[in-house]
């Protein structure tokens, strides 16, 4: 057995050893979220080989309690990268383990990670760490959107994130990429590229290649935009006009949640970017910034801020005027403002424009810095650019802003109309309703008035009303009103206008009904006066409930009661406009006509009986709920009537009147039924405010009531009888209807009294009309009813009446009764019966002896006496004096007098009810005289009570003091209690006044009274009849509609140890903690008085005849719970004041009783308004600043006690009232600058509500010292301020720097400052001041409050610095820095390429700073950094710093020659020609001209001038080049250059045939090698070949036939020009001078005609009507007979004519050189030559004699003839010669030398006769034959060249 227990052992260990062990070599991944879930692949040793034995593995997560399953799955033989996609499964040729979803963590931890083929974890070598994080999250990304092609760097903000190197990755869609981690917080990763654009992808982050964040975040990917152009191109250079954007794809998002457009920015190359606003996805606009350096940027776009466009949009700058300021700053949108500005650069008489956005308008020039332009129209309400210009184009920055606003239009105001007394709240509504700022918008009315004004929304403004218009004394009183406008800048009122009424205050005298169910609609009739005077909106108000009327009268409104949720009293006001509600006028315990109590409607739970007799009197009781509507605040229902009425069922007619049920309970209600005719089948329906009534039915029936017949009973007899009688009396019955049913009368009754405590006793029937009753026995004196039953159920109600006497004297009052014997007094008791138609009733006055006479027959002192009821007599009193005593003697005046009653035979009552006789007080004055109608003043009634003949002790104990107040009319009589007291207050000093209060007096709307004023000592006897005068003024108090800590109450008698209960509103009420009292004087509050141990506090007093004043006391109490139900209440509520009785120590609050009211108090609640924002939110520690504080619902109501404060901290002060939409309090002194103190407002000085505003408080600052003390003018310098007292605590918008300009009319400006400490401030400097300004610099904390420091602040501009570039040698050229405001104060340097030196000059508006050579040597070429530092701070680099280069040589140049004015070209060949720098500015020089030139390569330069100076030797000109435009290069002999020009043509017009010579006189035609002159324009040239006659001549001859525009017609100036060379060049000069064609007109005649030899005649010359000669163009330098019209007559000379007009020239005969002799008659044509050289004979019809004396020979006519005929044969052939070579010309032109302008298209147009057509130049001088100033065109005139449209250009 052991042997094989060992071999099991040995079996086992084999077994044991054979187990396989797994070694792990990694896990993916090796971490993952707390949250668990993370799926783990594990590679591990031979798993391929265990797979089949071990089907079950598991993985553990570290502790035993993370153990999860894991499978055996096909893996690749190495881990996968993260970014690898998963592979196919033939890659996958390994095993490994899948763990299922890893287990939730615990804690952020390294956990040991391991696994197990067999389960129990023994079968692995090793573990490896596996990682438990935090779940990252992402909060948000940023940019959320990039371009499609990827590339986008998106940071990522969230939590929890790690380093895992390749596992933290970012995902976009289903794509990832590596994230670069900055902290736990933030990573950033680069966006992958998407086809998907427009639509958002998920965004997550991952930390294990895994799992992903599951916030929802999306980025959205889009098309990449394009500039297509931008909109204007150039602007000024200190930028701020907007630039209109046109392209694609800018608003990618427009359809989606999301938008790109606070990302969208416009990048201007070199200078930064601008916010971009995005109108459509084609349109974008943004501001363009300042340049003062580069004069062009390349203007791209993003949509992400981050990847830009690449289209290369240029931008150009200019320098414009400057405007700094506008003002006005808006204006309607119909334009018309006048809009001063305030600017420099501005120029004087030169005109401007102004441009508002895209519209023009013309400016008026004030000054250098002041211009004024009048606004144009505008489509609508925006903001727009204002800007000005000078020059062409050239437009000052739209920085500056101009609004425009359309006109406000009113639709209508509510209400319509408003007290006479004003501050109505008036709504205005309308259109295009603009905030302007603090105090721009006002209401206007009749536009004279102004009232602050708040535009509460753009199309609502409100503002208050003034008081209605005065009314001329004297005149008719008239409605009053005005017209309402609106104006929001001060300046024009928006329209139509709308009018307002004025009205008077309406009164309410009284209401009723005065309650009604919550459900509304009780029929309610308010009487008053007033009530239809000029109302627009009558309203009446329930509390905070509204109703409209539903009739009004003058006197008298009806309306229906609104329905409301809860029970509870509301007082009632009328609103004639809805808004201003009247105030009660009455108040006190008669105050219940003005307050409308809501109750529940009461609940019916039967009734009974159903049926009664006809004489009515059937008791009916109804049982419910809700018959009491209103308890006090003990619990107990307060008494109020129920009304029952009957309706006949039938008709529904009422059979009687309502009548108040007899008995009323919560629960039960008790009536009698009224008469009815037998059969009558009644309603019942019953009221609590006998207006609404509610129907009671029997069930299944249509009534709840049935009448039956009944006897009636008309009197009785006797109608009275002692208790102590004989038990067999009986009384008689009369009456009818006595019928017994069925004739049986065994139950006919009478019964006395009424039920429960009735009698029933059977009665007896003596006849129809007759019954006789016993009367039965009755233990006490009573009266009773008496009615009769014929079947002993139902009884007679007739109302008559049994008296069982036994008087019996309680009481007498008063018991004070004047010894006059005036008094009459009441006499209580009970067993009265009225026994005075039976002469019994009489009052005896003895005393306790009997013994008391009224006469010396010893008569009793007897009266009668008058009956009120069974419990009260009246009775008149005797003179005191009547009374005798048995002896004869009169009664002692102090002796009582006993009061005794008989009702029957004298029996009278022996009860010894004493009253006092006494003498009557004097009253002597009442102080004061006068009090407000509508408060519980206290009077004074001076007094001599009498006391020497008066027991002074009975008399005060038994006196009755009251103050009697009645109208003069007696129609109105109020009365108040008053007490006895010693004035002046003296402990132990007898009574000597009586104090007594006013009641609440209704005035009835007049603003006085006066009545008279009685006091009684006993109730009864009044006496004084003292004037007194009730007026309209009010002290009441108030309380805004939450309720509040504290209620100050007014009055005398508080009692501070006993506990105040306190009425609001009639039926609220509350147990209110008392706090404290104070005294109180007038209206202002004394120091509080510790009341513990005194029972009254006795204030300051007045003497007799002093001032009136009131002396009050105040007892001030919590008042939490007492607030109105519905916190907008606005109106009056009343207090009461009841005491507490101590009945027992230690009672529950709940169970006290509480005196009677002592008296009444209104007040006034408001509702809280709202502060919507103050100014300024600090101010000195001294106080004094005012505090604006706007908002709504502000009020002024002095009467109410409505007085707007303030409470600034801890302390209060006095707001002065606006409007109803602003207040402004003066700030008090402060304490500390070390804080910020809350502001609160109230309007009652108590109930102060938090606006969450603060002010602060500072002293006053002083600025030491400021650093740099100058910047430039375009802004942005950081101004440090020294100095002390500086303030951290100001409100932002009010922390602000001023910077005022000393030496220019424009206003300051301020900026935003910056808090380092309290000695250190941070401005920035404000651009926009233009030219240099010096500017004084101040600090405010306020906004409102600066410094005075004295501190100046000098603004520099940096405009430009050239050159930008030059040799990398040096150069002897300084770099010049131009702009304004320089000064040598040791700060400014100079800093090129990192070396910083001194310049070498510096003026007001130059720096000079020297051209140092490069460090890198002479050849260096390269660009290096370029700045200069002008305020010793800040260095202000040059964008593109400075380009170096080599010096360029020059050899020679061609042509040498070229026109001084024109596009010449000069090529200048040499060496290191070159352009390819950004700040190349390759430039040529002539002698003093300077011209732009173009590297053509190099060692080619083409250079161009458009004017050169002409020299008047023509010596030629030094021709230099430089790349910088500084740096000139050397000159030798081949570099230099002669300008040609013209100064002037003879002459300077010729006739359109041509032929004219003409003579150019100008400079430099020496050595030219072509010269030539052109005619015409463009398009039209004509040239000919010219000749140089000297360096100052040349001569060329007019084309023929030159061909004038279709447009034109002769005479017509044509540009003239000439060149030296070739046209490659262009060699034309482009001077000012004109060639003028024209046509010679016909002489058709002349007078005279003929003349002597040797006479100077006077001859006109006439041409045809249609042809006019011209005038002729004057010659610079030359004389008149050079180019001026001239006649020639024939071989015997020529002649200086005039035009005498356009068809006459005159001129004189020439003086002929021959003698008379030698003349017989010889004619000659005489032409004309309007160039003084051009003469056509032709044209001439004037032929002229010349006579002398000779005679004439035979032989001369033939030899004249015979040479006419030989010239016209040689004429003959010349003409064919002529035409064959002109033929071949036209064909040849080479040949012939002929060269049209090949530039010029050919012009169709009518040619002269004889001139062929082609193109017309002529080379008159190629075979060097003389001018010849006769010489003539070979063509003849025409004289048809169209007509006379144009003569000229």
């Amino acid at each position: 057995m052991r042997l094989l227990i060992v071999l099991a052992l040995v079996l086992a260990l084999v077994v044991a050893d054979n187990t396989h062990k797994i070694e792990l070599l990694g896990i993916e991944p090796n971490s993952g979220p707390l949250s668990g879930n993370t799926r783990v692949l594990v590679r591990a040793t031979d798993l391929g080989l265990v797979e089949s034995k071990y089907p079950d593995p598991k993985c553990k997560f570290g502790r035993n309690d993370k153990v999860v399953e894991a499978s055996f799955v096909r893996c690749t033989p190495e881990p996968l990268k993260v970014w690898e996609m998963e592979p196919p499964v033939s890659a996958r040729t390994d095993t490994c383990l899948q763990c299922e979803n890893a287990p939730p963590g615990f804690k952020a931890e390294i956990v040991p990670f391991t696994i197990s083929l067999t389960g129990d974890f023994s079968d692995v070598i090793n573990s490896v760490g596996y990682r438990y994080y935090k779940d990252p999250k992402v909060y948000s990304i940023y940019p959320r959107y990039g371009i499609k092609d990827g590339g986008t760097k998106v940071d990522v903000w969230g939590e929890n994130f790690l380093n895992f190197e390749d596992f933290t990755r970012c995902g976009f869609g289903s794509v990832t990429v590596p994230a670069v981690y900055i902290d736990s917080n933030h990573m950033q990763c680069t966006s992958p590229s998407s086809d998907l654009v427009e639509k958002g992808i998920p965004f997550v982050v991952t930390l294990n290649g895994q799992q992903n964040t599951k916030d929802r975040i999306d980025y959205w990917y889009y098309s990449q935009p394009s500039i297509q152009s931008i909109s204007p191109t150039r602007g000024p250079d200190d930028g701020g006009n907007e630039i209109i954007v046109n392209g694609n794809n800018f608003d990618p998002f427009r359809l989606y949640e999301i938008n790109n457009h606070n990302d969208t920015f416009c990048k201007f190359d070199g200078l930064k970017l601008m916010p971009a606003t995005v109108h459509e996805s084609t349109k974008i606009s943004c501001t363009a910034p300042p340049s003062f350096e580069r004069r062009q940027s390349k203007v791209e776009v993003t949509l992400n801020n981050q990847q830009f466009t690449n289209n290369g949009e240029i931008y150009s700058y200019y320098k414009p005027p400057y405007v700094f300021d506008i003002e006005p700053r808006q204006g309607p949108t119909e334009g018309g403002t006048n809009i001063t500005l305030f600017g420099s650069n501005f120029k004087e008489g030169v005109p401007f424009k102004c441009k508002f956005g895209d519209h023009i308008s013309q400016g008026q020039y004030i000054s250098s810095n002041k211009v004024s332009c009048i606004s144009p129209p505008n489509g609508r309400s925006e903001f727009i650019p204002l800007s000005v210009a000078f020059d062409q184009d050239e437009w000052s920055s739209g920085q500056t802003k101009f609004l425009y606003y359309k006109e406000p239009t009113l639709s209508r105001i509510e209400p319509t109309c408003g007290p006479e007394a004003g501050y109505t709240q008036l709504t205005v509504y309308g259109q295009n309703f603009i905030n302007l700022g603090i105090g721009n918008a006002h209401c206007v009315f009749n536009r004279t008035i102004h009232t602050n004004a708040t535009v509460m929304e753009h199309d609502i403004i409100k503002c208050d009303t003034p008081s209605a218009p005065e009314i001329p004394k004297g005149a008719p009183r008239e409605p009053q009103f005005y017209y309402v406008e609106v104006t929001l800048d001060g300046t024009l009122n928006g329209g139509p206008p709308q009018r307002f009424n004025y009205y008077r205050e309406p009164e309410i005298q009284s209401i009723d009904p005065i309650l009604g169910p919550l459900q509304g609609g009780t029929q309610m009739k308010i009487k008053g006066h007033g009530f239809d005077r000029n109302a627009c909106n009558m309203t009446v108000r329930f509390g905070n409930t509204y109703a409209r009327p539903t009739s009004i009268t003058p006197n008298e409104i009806t309306v229906k009661s609104p329905p409301v949720r809860g029970s509870h009293a509301a007082v009632v006001g009328v609103g004639p406009n809805g808004q201003q509600f009247t105030q009660s006028k009455s108040q006190g315990k008669d105050n219940s006509e003005h307050a409308f109590h809501y109750y529940d409607n009461p609940i019916i739970y039967d009734f009974d009986p159903e049926e009664g007799l006809s004489n009515g009197g059937t008791e009916v009781k109804i049982r419910g709920h809700g018959f009491q509507p209103t308890k006090y605040e003990n619990g107990t229902y307060i008494d109020s009537p129920v009304y029952v009425r009957m309706l006949d069922a039938k008709s529904g007619r009422p059979l009687g009147p309502s009548t108040k049920a007899d008995f009323v309970e919560n629960d039960l209600i008790r009536w009698k039924a009224p008469p009815a005719p037998p059969g009558t089948e009644g309603i019942i329906s019953l009221s609590l405010n006998d207006h609404q009534f509610y129907e009671l039915y029997q069930k299944n029936k249509g009534f709840s009531f049935k009448y039956m017949s009944s006897p009636f009973v008309t009197h009785i007899n006797p109608e009275f009888g002692e208790i102590r009688r004989s038990n067999d009396m009986t009384i008689d019955v009369h009456g009818n209807s006595f019928d017994c049913p069925n004739n049986n009368c065994n139950d006919v009754t009478c019964k006395f009294g009424t039920d429960p405590n009735s009698i029933v006793i059977k009665g007896y029937r003596q006849s129809s009309n007759l019954i006789k009753c016993p009367i039965p026995d009755y233990p006490q004196p009573d009266v009773l009813d008496v009615e009769v039953s014929m079947n002993g159920k139902d009884y007679s109600n007739n109302k008559v009446h049994f008296g069982f006497y036994d008087p019996f004297v309680l009481r007498v009052e008063p018991r004070l009764v004047s010894k006059s014997g005036t008094t009459k007094v009441e006499i209580s008791g009970f067993g009265f019966v009225d026994s005075t138609n039976a002469g019994g009733l009489k009052v005896l006055y003895d005393n306790d002896r009997g013994s008391y006479y009224c006469n010396k027959n010893r008569n009793k002192c007897v009266v009668d006496a008058g009956f009120v009821d069974k419990n009260k007599i009246v009775a008149s009193t005797l003179p005191f004096n009547m009374f005798i005593d048995g002896n004869g003697n009169r009664v002692r005046d102090t002796d009582p007098v006993n009061v005794e009653v008989s009702v029957f035979n004298d029996k009278f009552t022996n009860n010894k009810i004493k009253i006092h006789y006494y003498e009557d007080p004097e009253f002597k004055d009442v102080i004061p005289d006068t009090a407000p109608a509508g408060t519980q003043t206290p009077l004074m009634i001076e007094t001599d009570f009498k006391l020497n003949q008066n027991n002074e002790e009975i008399f005060m104990e038994n006196a009755d003091f009251e103050c009697r107040f009645r109208s003069l009319n007696l129609k109105e009589e109020r009365k108040t209690h008053g007490h006895p007291i010693a004035y002046p207050y003296k402990s132990g000093a007898p009574p000597n006044n009586i104090q007594c209060s006013t009641p609440v007096w209704p005035l009835g709307g007049r603003t006085y009274e006066d009545v008279k004023v009685d006091i009684t000592a006993n109730g009864v006897d009044y006496f004084g009849n003292f004037d007194f005068t009730f007026t309209d003024e009010n002290d009441n108090f108030n309380r805004y509609s939450r309720g509040g800590p504290a209620i100050h109450l007014l009055g005398r008698g508080f009692d501070p140890k006993k506990d105040t209960i306190g009425k609001l509103n009639v039926n609220t009420q509350e147990i209110l903690e008392q706090r404290r009292s104070q005294g109180f004087l007038g209206n202002n509050l004394m120091k509080s008085k510790d009341l513990s141990s005194a029972t009254e506090i006795l204030t300051q007093t007045f003497e007799k005849n002093s001032d009136k004043k009131r002396v009050y006391e105040t007892l001030s109490m919590n008042s939490q719970k007492i607030s109105h139900p519905q916190n907008n209440y606005e109106g009056s509520v009343y207090w009461e004041l009841d005491s507490k009785e101590d009945v027992f120590s230690n009672m529950p609050p709940e169970l006290a009783k509480y005196t009677n009211t002592i008296s009444f108090a209104e007040s006034f609640f408001y509702k809280q308004p709202e502060v919507k924002n103050i100014h300024p939110h600090g101010g000195p520690i001294e106080g004094g600043t005012e505090i604006v504080v706007e908002g709504a619902d502000f009020q002024y109501n002095p009467d109410k006690g409505v007085i707007p404060h303030c409470q600034i901290g801890d302390k209060i002060v006095k707001a002065r009232y606006e409007s109803s939409v602003r207040i402004i309090c003066p700030a008090p002194p402060g304490d500390s600058i070390d804080k910020k103190y809350p502001i609160k407002v109230a309007l009652n000085n108590e109930d102060f509500m938090d606006t969450g505003k603060f002010f602060h408080y500072y002293k006053n600052s002083k600025i030491k010292s400021i650093n740099p003390t100058s910047g430039p003018s375009s802004g942005g310098t950081t101004i440090k301020m020294e100095g002390e007292q500086f303030s951290d605590l100001s409100d932002p918008n009010e922390f602000v720097c001023k910077f005022t300009p000393l030496n220019k009319d424009v206003p300051p400006k301020t900026v935003s400052a910056k808090y380092l400490d309290q000695s250190t401030v941070l401005c920035p400097s404000p651009g926009g001041f233009g030219n240099v300004d010096v500017v004084n610099l101040d600090v405010s904390f306020n906004g409102v409050d600066y410094t005075n420091s004295n501190q100046q602040f000098r603004y520099y501009k940096i405009i430009t610095a050239d050159p930008r570039s030059g040799p990398s040698e040096g150069s002897n050229d300084n770099i010049k820095i131009r702009g304004q405001g320089f000064k040598d104060d040791g700060k400014i340097k100079c800093k090129l390429d990192n070396q910083e030196y001194q310049p070498s000059k510096i003026s007001w508006d130059e720096i000079h700073c020297p051209m140092l050579p490069s460090q890198h040597g002479k050849d260096y070429f390269g660009n290096v950094p370029f700045a200069v530092n002008v305020n010793g701070e800040d260095y202000h680099s040059f964008s593109g710093g400075f380009q170096y280069f080599k010096q360029p040589t020059v050899s020679s140049i061609y042509p040498t020659q070229g026109p001084n004015v024109g596009h010449g070209k000069i090529h200048f060949y040499g060496d290191n020609f070159r352009d390819d720098f950004p700040l190349s500015e390759a430039y040529c020089k002539v002698g003093e001209s300077y011209g732009k030139a173009t590297v053509l390569d190099s060692k080619n330069m083409e250079c161009k001038l458009d004017e050169l100076s002409l020299s008047e030797d023509s010596k030629p000109l030094p021709a230099q080049i430089s790349l910088n435009n500084a740096s000139w290069t050397p000159v030798n002999k081949y570099t230099y250059y002669t300008p040609y020009g013209i100064k002037s043509l003879t002459p300077n017009s010729g006739p359109i045939a041509g032929g004219t010579d003409i003579t150019v006189s100008g400079s430099g035609f020496k050595g030219a090698s072509n010269p030539k002159c052109r005619f015409g324009v463009p398009g039209s040239y004509a040239k000919t070949s010219g000749k140089v006659i000297s360096d100052t001549k040349m001569v060329c001859q007019s084309p023929g036939g030159y061909e004038v525009p279709k447009q034109a017609s002769l005479p017509f100036s044509v540009p003239f020009s000439v060149a030296m060379n070739g046209e490659e060049y262009e060699p034309w000069t482009t001077s000012a001078h004109r060639f003028r064609f024209y046509d010679d007109p016909t002489i058709t005649s002349c007078t005279p005609n003929e003349s002597e030899v040797g006479q100077i005649n006077e001859v006109f010359l006439y041409s045809d009507k249609e042809q006019e000669f011209i005038q002729p163009i004057p010659v610079a330098g030359s004389k008149y007979s050079d180019y001026g019209i001239h006649c020639k007559f024939g071989k015997y000379g020529e002649t200086p004519g005039i035009i005498v007009d356009a068809n006459t020239v005159k001129c004189n005969t020439p003086n002929i050189h021959k003698k008379p002799e030698d003349l017989d008659r010889e004619v000659v044509t005489v032409s004309v030559a309007q160039n003084g050289q051009n003469y056509n004979e032709y044209n001439s019809e004037c032929d002229y004699v010349f006579t002398g004396t000779g005679s004439g020979t035979s032989f001369w006519p033939w030899i004249i003839g015979l040479l006419l005929l030989f010239i016209l044969l040689i004429a003959a052939l010349l003409c064919c010669a002529t035409i064959i070579g002109r033929r071949k010309r036209h064909y040849g032109r080479k040949t012939a030398g002929l060269e049209r302008d090949r530039d010029a298209p050919h012009i169709v147009n009518k040619r002269p006769r004889g001139v062929p057509s082609g193109p017309m130049e002529y080379d008159f001088f190629s075979n060097n034959e003389s001018l010849n100033r006769d010489h003539r065109s070979q063509y003849g005139s025409t004289s048809n060249y169209g007509t006379r449209t144009n003569r000229g250009y």
